[in-house]
């Protein structure tokens, strides 16, 4: 929007600085919100400004225009409000992760009829340093985990853009891969349980 012709003659407001700061714009998208903050400015100070006939003041289009612009970036607010809503939903706790690792850890020899093995203890004990090492947030992003048939269990991290991590916890190491859509699928294998290869995981989490 071109400022041109318009100028203040009297007001009861200091504007010049929010005046000078829409001149000096040097976007379409920063201008009209530089207007939207001189309009409600206008709109909400005494009726102190006026304007000869052949100076027009600051005109209905600009209120209009602010209004928009006051309404557009409310709309803003309330749509990165939903979206850190849903960020902060929490699928499991840590006391509900380690309850289901214990039942996983209780099952039956052949618990699925194909000879599965319960969840082994070292396993178990395994998945649940890890656990500790992992912040809450992304212990409560977890989509879903579940005991494999030869002993050992799984865990799977995935956003709603389809990147994933899939990680399985064994007796004596753990793997996982990660999808990003930025490259090809990373692949881990038979780490060891250590800090430094849990901290490099929980970073992959954390991208997700």
């Amino acid at each position: 929007m071109d400022n041109k012709g318009y100028n203040i003659i009297e007001t009861e407001t200091d504007l010049d600085i929010l005046i000078q700061d829409y001149n000096d714009a040097t976007t379409p998208f920063f201008k009209n919100l530089k207007i939207g903050v001189l309009g409600t400015a206008l709109l909400c100070s005494s009726p102190g400004i006026y304007a000869k006939e052949s100076v027009y003041t600051i005109n209905k289009e600009v209120q209009e225009t602010s209004i928009d612009e006051v309404y557009n970036c409310g709309l803003q607010i309330d749509n990165l409000i939903e979206t850190a809503n849903k960020l902060k939903t929490v699928r499991f706790t840590k006391k509900e992760v380690i309850q289901n690792i214990l039942s996983f850890k209780s099952l039956i020899n052949n618990w699925d009829g194909y000879e599965a093995l319960p969840l082994e203890v070292e396993s178990a004990g395994n998945t649940i340093y890890l656990l500790n090492l992992l912040e809450d947030d992304l212990i409560g992003r977890i989509d879903d985990f579940y005991p494999n048939p030869h002993g050992t269990i799984s865990f799977e991290w995935m956003n709603n853009l389809n990147e994933k991590v899939y990680l399985e916890v064994g007796n004596k190491s753990f793997s996982y891969f990660a999808k990003f859509n930025s490259s090809e699928p990373l692949f881990f294998d038979n780490l060891e349980i250590s800090d430094e290869n849990i901290e490099v995981l929980v970073q992959h989490i954390r991208a997700v």
